[in-house]
């Protein structure tokens, strides 16, 4: 009883983590994007200004 508790309890919290490992993967990604378009649009406007 007691080791498949044990277990029972390894695997949610094993699926909670790659939850939330998930969805910071996620944010990070969604906030590298923005950065890098914020860049490419900056840049963008810099280059239309030069010519």
């Amino acid at each position: 009883m007691i080791k498949e508790d044990h277990i029972a309890n390894f695997v949610v919290s094993c699926g909670y983590n790659h939850v939330i490992e998930r969805t910071i993967v996620g944010s990070v990604a969604i906030i590298l994007l923005l950065a890098v378009s914020n860049v490419a649009l900056a840049t963008f406007e810099m280059m239309m200004r030069h010519t």
